[in-house]
């Protein structure tokens, strides 16, 4: 899938579709590099809003709202959010594995099923991450307005 390649910036908009797939919750470096995240990520996530993306990449502003128009970007960002999520994978379910045997709870322990069973609702999650797609754009818009 491919957006059309206008303007002089075209070449930035793969990175800043990862950008957007990222999490921006507020985590340390350090504990992203726990996570599994590689420098370039940390880096990434610790740019939280599209005002500072914009000045992080020197694409301008503008630019990155008009992109975030395209109705290919909601596809976009999950390919790459999947794409980046699967280096994590050992990270997150060895985690999940330690919490499976410390505490038991039965959220984990669905999710440690849904995971080594193949027993998760793919429809369900597909649904649920289009719907945070969709709000990306507004997400970092907010974050703006509330002092960034």
């Amino acid at each position: 899938m491919e957006v059309e390649k206008k303007g002089e910036h075209w070449e930035k908009f793969e990175d800043y579709v990862v950008w957007l797939s990222l999490p921006k919750q507020p985590i340390s470096r350090d504990e992203m590099e726990s996570l599994g995240y590689d420098e370039e990520m940390c880096t990434l996530m610790l740019v939280r809003t599209k005002k500072a993306y914009s000045e992080y990449s020197g694409v301008p502003y503008l630019t990155l709202v008009s992109w975030d128009k395209d109705p290919k970007v909601p596809k976009l960002v999950k390919e790459a959010w999947r794409k980046w999520a699967r280096k994590l994978t050992p990270s997150v379910i060895g985690r999940l594995y330690q919490k499976v045997m410390e505490e038991g709870d039965a959220p984990r322990v669905k999710a440690w099923q849904s995971f080594i069973e193949q027993e998760a609702d793919k429809v369900a999650f597909d649904a649920g991450f289009e719907d945070i797609a969709k709000n990306i754009a507004e997400d970092g818009d907010a974050l703006e307005e509330k002092g960034s």
